[in-house]
Protein backbone atom coordinates (compact mmCIF):
# COMPACT_ATOMS: atom_id res chain seq x y z
CA UNK A 1 0.00 0.00 0.00
CA UNK A 2 1.51 3.34 -1.06
CA UNK A 3 1.80 6.35 1.21
CA UNK A 4 -0.80 8.23 -0.82
CA UNK A 5 -3.35 5.40 -0.65
CA UNK A 6 -2.81 5.11 3.15
CA UNK A 7 -3.34 8.85 3.45
CA UNK A 8 -6.60 8.64 1.48
CA UNK A 9 -7.81 5.66 3.54
CA UNK A 10 -7.04 7.48 6.82
CA UNK A 11 -8.83 10.60 5.61
CA UNK A 12 -11.87 8.53 4.62
CA UNK A 13 -11.85 6.72 8.00
CA UNK A 14 -11.66 10.07 9.84
CA UNK A 15 -14.64 11.37 7.86
CA UNK A 16 -16.71 8.26 8.61
CA UNK A 17 -15.65 8.06 12.29
CA UNK A 18 -15.51 11.67 13.47
CA UNK A 19 -16.60 10.93 17.05
CA UNK A 20 -14.09 8.08 17.48
CA UNK A 21 -11.33 10.28 16.05
CA UNK A 22 -12.19 13.19 18.37
CA UNK A 23 -12.26 10.82 21.37
CA UNK A 24 -8.86 9.41 20.40
CA UNK A 25 -7.43 12.95 20.02
CA UNK A 26 -8.76 13.98 23.46
CA UNK A 27 -7.29 10.84 25.02
CA UNK A 28 -3.93 11.37 23.29
CA UNK A 29 -3.73 15.03 24.35
CA UNK A 30 -4.60 14.17 27.94
CA UNK A 31 -1.92 11.48 28.05
CA UNK A 32 0.75 13.62 26.36
CA UNK A 33 -0.11 16.97 27.95
CA UNK A 34 2.92 19.18 28.52
CA UNK A 35 2.81 21.14 31.75
CA UNK A 36 4.35 24.53 31.18
CA UNK A 37 6.04 25.96 34.25
CA UNK A 38 7.22 29.57 34.64
CA UNK A 39 10.80 30.10 33.46
CA UNK A 40 13.34 32.94 33.28
CA UNK A 41 13.57 34.94 30.01
CA UNK A 42 17.04 34.60 28.50
CA UNK A 43 17.18 38.33 27.57
CA UNK A 44 15.44 40.41 30.24
CA UNK A 45 15.61 37.86 33.12
CA UNK A 46 11.88 38.23 33.89
CA UNK A 47 9.85 35.22 34.96
CA UNK A 48 7.13 34.23 32.46
CA UNK A 49 5.00 31.22 31.53
CA UNK A 50 5.86 30.11 27.99
CA UNK A 51 3.16 29.37 25.43
CA UNK A 52 5.10 26.35 24.10
CA UNK A 53 7.77 24.09 25.51
CA UNK A 54 10.55 25.39 23.21
CA UNK A 55 10.14 29.11 24.05
CA UNK A 56 13.01 30.76 25.95
CA UNK A 57 12.14 34.45 25.52
CA UNK A 58 9.17 36.37 26.95
CA UNK A 59 6.68 37.83 24.46
CA UNK A 60 8.15 41.37 24.55
CA UNK A 61 11.72 40.14 23.97
CA UNK A 62 10.49 37.82 21.20
CA UNK A 63 8.68 40.74 19.54
CA UNK A 64 11.82 42.94 19.78
CA UNK A 65 14.01 40.17 18.35
CA UNK A 66 11.58 39.55 15.48
CA UNK A 67 11.39 43.29 14.70
CA UNK A 68 15.20 43.52 14.65
CA UNK A 69 15.45 40.45 12.42
CA UNK A 70 12.89 41.89 9.98
CA UNK A 71 14.68 45.29 9.92
CA UNK A 72 18.04 43.62 9.30
CA UNK A 73 16.56 41.56 6.48
CA UNK A 74 15.01 44.61 4.79
CA UNK A 75 18.29 46.54 5.18
CA UNK A 76 20.15 43.71 3.46
CA UNK A 77 17.44 43.50 0.76
CA UNK A 78 16.76 47.19 -0.06
CA UNK A 79 14.46 46.52 -3.06
CA UNK A 80 12.38 43.81 -1.37
CA UNK A 81 9.43 46.05 -0.45
CA UNK A 82 9.35 47.61 -3.90
CA UNK A 83 9.65 44.25 -5.68
CA UNK A 84 6.96 42.79 -3.42
CA UNK A 85 4.66 45.70 -4.21
CA UNK A 86 5.20 45.19 -7.95
CA UNK A 87 4.57 41.45 -7.66
CA UNK A 88 1.28 42.14 -5.84
CA UNK A 89 0.09 44.07 -8.91
CA UNK A 90 1.48 41.65 -11.49
CA UNK A 91 4.14 44.12 -12.67
CA UNK A 92 7.85 43.89 -13.34
CA UNK A 93 10.20 46.76 -12.59
CA UNK A 94 10.55 47.28 -16.37
CA UNK A 95 6.77 47.67 -16.81
CA UNK A 96 6.59 49.99 -13.79
CA UNK A 97 9.35 52.30 -15.03
CA UNK A 98 7.94 52.27 -18.58
CA UNK A 99 4.55 53.29 -17.18
CA UNK A 100 6.22 56.05 -15.17
CA UNK A 101 8.14 57.24 -18.25
CA UNK A 102 4.94 57.21 -20.35
CA UNK A 103 3.35 59.46 -17.70
CA UNK A 104 6.37 61.85 -17.87
CA UNK A 105 7.21 60.77 -14.29
CA UNK A 106 4.06 62.49 -13.03
CA UNK A 107 0.77 61.49 -11.45
CA UNK A 108 -1.67 60.22 -14.09
CA UNK A 109 -4.42 62.50 -12.72
CA UNK A 110 -3.02 65.75 -11.29
CA UNK A 111 0.30 65.67 -13.20
CA UNK A 112 2.37 66.51 -10.08
CA UNK A 113 5.89 65.12 -10.03
CA UNK A 114 5.90 64.26 -6.31
CA UNK A 115 4.26 60.99 -5.20
CA UNK A 116 3.68 62.46 -1.69
CA UNK A 117 4.15 59.07 -0.07
CA UNK A 118 6.28 58.25 2.96
CA UNK A 119 8.15 55.59 0.98
CA UNK A 120 8.77 57.83 -2.03
CA UNK A 121 7.20 55.73 -4.78
CA UNK A 122 3.91 56.04 -6.61
CA UNK A 123 0.65 54.28 -5.81
CA UNK A 124 -0.21 51.63 -8.40
CA UNK A 125 -3.82 52.26 -9.40
CA UNK A 126 -5.88 49.29 -10.57
CA UNK A 127 -9.50 48.41 -11.14
CA UNK A 128 -10.81 46.82 -7.94
CA UNK A 129 -13.75 45.29 -9.83
CA UNK A 130 -11.34 43.14 -11.86
CA UNK A 131 -9.39 41.36 -9.15
CA UNK A 132 -10.64 42.85 -5.89
CA UNK A 133 -8.27 43.71 -3.09
CA UNK A 134 -4.97 41.95 -2.55
CA UNK A 135 -3.26 40.52 -5.63
CA UNK A 136 -3.90 41.90 -9.10
CA UNK A 137 -3.71 40.16 -12.47
CA UNK A 138 -1.67 43.04 -13.91
CA UNK A 139 -4.13 43.66 -16.76
CA UNK A 140 -6.29 45.93 -14.62
CA UNK A 141 -3.45 48.33 -13.67
CA UNK A 142 -4.53 51.79 -14.85
CA UNK A 143 -1.57 53.98 -13.94
CA UNK A 144 0.59 55.48 -11.21
CA UNK A 145 -0.90 58.04 -8.86
CA UNK A 146 0.21 60.38 -6.10
CA UNK A 147 -1.11 59.76 -2.60
CA UNK A 148 -3.87 62.39 -2.78
CA UNK A 149 -5.29 61.22 -6.12
CA UNK A 150 -5.15 57.57 -5.07
CA UNK A 151 -6.97 58.39 -1.81
CA UNK A 152 -9.55 60.41 -3.73
CA UNK A 153 -10.31 57.55 -6.11
CA UNK A 154 -10.52 55.17 -3.18
CA UNK A 155 -12.87 57.43 -1.25
CA UNK A 156 -15.14 57.67 -4.30
CA UNK A 157 -15.05 53.84 -4.68
CA UNK A 158 -13.90 54.25 -8.32
CA UNK A 159 -17.51 55.20 -9.12
CA UNK A 160 -17.74 57.72 -12.02
CA UNK A 161 -21.26 58.83 -10.99
CA UNK A 162 -20.06 59.81 -7.50
CA UNK A 163 -17.03 61.59 -8.99
CA UNK A 164 -19.28 63.45 -11.45
CA UNK A 165 -21.58 64.47 -8.58
CA UNK A 166 -18.55 65.73 -6.63
CA UNK A 167 -17.35 67.76 -9.65
CA UNK A 168 -20.82 69.24 -10.05
CA UNK A 169 -20.96 70.05 -6.32
CA UNK A 170 -17.60 71.86 -6.34
CA UNK A 171 -18.43 73.74 -9.58
CA UNK A 172 -21.83 74.88 -8.24
CA UNK A 173 -20.33 76.05 -4.95
CA UNK A 174 -17.66 78.03 -6.85
CA UNK A 175 -20.39 79.67 -8.96
CA UNK A 176 -22.33 80.57 -5.79
CA UNK A 177 -19.18 82.12 -4.31
CA UNK A 178 -18.63 84.18 -7.48
CA UNK A 179 -22.25 85.34 -7.39
CA UNK A 180 -21.85 86.54 -3.78
CA UNK A 181 -18.72 88.55 -4.58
Amino acid sequence: MSVESRRRARKKWKQNNREKDKAWQRQYRAKHRIVLVPILCVDCKQIFTPSRSNVTFCSSCRRLRNNLRVKEWFLSHPNAKFEGKLARYGLTSEKYFKMLKDQDERCAICKKDNPQTSWGSWHIDHDHNCCGKGRSCGKCVRGLLCHKCNSGLGNFNDDPSIMTAAIRYVAESKEKQRGLS
